[in-house]
């Protein structure tokens, strides 16, 4: 009941509002105090009504950090996909935007050039998946703690897998638009630093830059361009370094 009520109240209460009041309001501040701060509460207190904890650690990842940096950025209309801010398309099309942790490419104009994830590596996934919940659920007191553990990684990764293939064909065969993968071989990653960055979750560090890096550059390059109007050629200096 609690989870069924939860979904209903960001179905039919939240999702629509908000597409209606980033059409209607100006960008910045009054999108900010009548679209971003009421839609916290709801994002934080979501995750929370799930039981399972592998999904409700995922939902914790879309709805406490995911939907609201792409509901900051959007109160001023930046969009982290080579497309229109999503609010002036379809009401499906935002709801994917929003929820989704994927990259929308754009519209898919010429499918012929575009192959979307095999359905059987979608059954592969999802099979490979059921075992590992089932042998983490039945087998986890007869076990090794360190085969517990790989199998959790294992739970991890295919889990993730077929979450974004699901969402690639809906991407593709309901909406009509094209995906970035969500992985760029991982396993293949020579550092920490590449796995994360790069291979992982690419939308991860998109959206971090989209979110934290260009604001603060622009902040403070403003705050270089004061001082080069107040102190003259020693601040462009600076500007330059």
């Amino acid at each position: 009941m609690k989870q069924s009520s939860a979904m209903v109240l960001l179905c039919c209460c939240f999702l629509p509002s908000a597409f209606l009041l980033l059409q209607k309001l100006p960008r910045g501040m009054p999108r900010f105090l009548f679209v971003f701060l009421p839609s916290l509460p709801l994002l934080a207190w979501l995750p929370f009504t799930i039981p399972i904890h592998s999904l409700r650690s995922f939902l914790a990842f879309c709805f406490l950090w995911l939907c609201p940096t792409k509901l900051l950025l959007l109160c001023w209309d930046v969009s982290i996909d080579h497309t229109t801010p999503p609010f002036t398309d379809s009401f499906s099309y935002f709801i994917f935007y929003i929820i989704a942790p994927l990259r929308i490419k754009g519209p898919a104009l010429m499918k012929r050039s575009y192959k979307p994830p095999s359905f059987l590596l979608f059954l592969l996934n999802l099979f490979i998946l059921l075992s590992v919940l089932n042998c983490c659920m039945y087998f986890r007191d007869k076990i090794s703690v360190w085969f517990l553990y790989a199998l959790f990684c294992v739970e991890v990764y295919v889990g993730l897998e077929t979450y974004m293939i699901g969402l690639s064909f809906i991407a593709y065969y309901m909406l009509g638009v094209d995906t970035y993968p969500a992985h760029n071989s991982p396993f293949m990653a020579s550092s920490l630093s590449d796995f994360w960055g790069k291979r992982w979750n690419p939308m991860v560090s998109t959206l971090l830059r989209a979110s934290v890096h260009d604001p603060i550059l622009l902040s403070l390059s403003r705050l270089l361009s004061t001082k080069k109007d107040s102190n003259g050629v020693g601040a462009s200096r600076k500007i330059k370094n």
